[in-house]
């Protein structure tokens, strides 16, 4: 268990830490048009900027990808779907997104998970009243929550709201 505390301690002092959209944000490119070819989008897209997710909707293909795209990025992307696909450029809208969760909430959720250890630090001494049982309970506590986000880090799971 100390070893995996190890690895998260590590991992997050060295930004390796994989993070979600909802940390980073990303693009969103929407295509419009219909019968496309969603997965082959999808792989050409991947292939283009690192890694893309796409969803079939009513009239076209929303697709995300962690790249914030800069206006030349914009634009190319736009001619490799048009080259590669038929894809109009006006068919094809790319919007920023911004992180879901932002630092003000990173700050809270760090904020409350101290305000934990202190209740549980609290509930604990009423219950035992020493202070070894106290620094063992809370010290296992911290090792198991460094254990899965070194487990994290080590298989490449990503932060995110869903995990």
């Amino acid at each position: 268990m100390i070893f995996l505390g190890a690895i998260a301690i590590a991992a997050i002092a060295f930004g390796a830490f994989p993070m979600s959209r909802d940390f980073k944000g990303g693009s969103l490119m929407r295509v419009r048009g219909e019968n496309l070819p969603a997965s082959t989008i999808e792989l050409a897209v991947a292939n283009f900027l690192g890694s893309a997710d796409a969803d079939l909707i009513e009239n076209g293909l929303d697709i995300r990808t962690d790249n914030a795209l800069d206006d030349i990025g914009k634009l190319l992307v736009k001619e490799m779907l048009s080259e590669q696909f038929g894809i109009s450029e006006d068919a094809v809208t790319i919007e920023t997104m911004g992180p879901t969760i932002t630092s003000i909430y990173s700050e809270q959720a760090r904020n409350a998970m101290i305000g934990a250890f202190v209740a549980m630090g609290i509930i604990i001494f009423i219950a035992f009243r020493r202070r070894i049982t106290i620094g063992a309970i809370l010290l296992a506590v911290g090792l198991d929550m460094l254990g899965v986000f070194g487990c994290m880090a080590l298989f490449g799971v990503e932060l995110s709201l869903a995990s």
